[in-house]
């Protein structure tokens, strides 16, 4: 995350807002007040330190670890995959496959397949060939 150096709830921030919050006499409403936050951020942030230390209070990705909810099976973008190559389009595809069109539009990207050039191989040039060069012409 790209924070300034003087954002109050930086990894400083929180550790000091979680000390506060654990001195006598501090409850969590009153440390809330002092750093311009909620009561539910300054419990949060305590939670995490009592259960992961300092590591704890930094900054983590809110990306799911192990899966997606929405994401294709691998069945899925085979057809997908397929479909595509069968010149379908985007909206048919996501309908046949049972899935957004912004996710069909993706995972043809990844496999390469967003083109139609992509889609059959390039033409050959057209290449004139003769029994001899064409300077030899004058001479016969």
């Amino acid at each position: 995350m790209n924070v300034h150096k003087h954002a109050p709830l930086t990894l400083e921030g929180r550790l000091s807002m979680v000390r506060r919050a654990q001195q006598p006499g501090f409850s969590a409403t009153q440390v809330a007040q002092e750093f311009h936050t909620s009561t539910h951020t300054v419990l949060k942030w305590n939670n995490q330190f009592d259960k992961e230390g300092l590591a704890g209070l930094e900054d983590s990705s809110s990306r799911p670890v192990n899966r997606h909810p929405r994401a294709l099976t691998n069945r899925q973008v085979r057809q997908t995959s397929l479909l595509r190559k069968h010149r379908r389009t985007m909206e048919r595809i996501a309908r046949d496959v049972g899935c957004d069109p912004a996710t069909v539009s993706l995972h043809r990207r990844r496999l390469g397949l967003n083109k139609r050039s992509a889609l059959a191989p390039a033409k050959p040039n057209n290449r004139y060939e003769r029994p001899y060069p064409a300077g030899d012409l004058e001479q016969s």
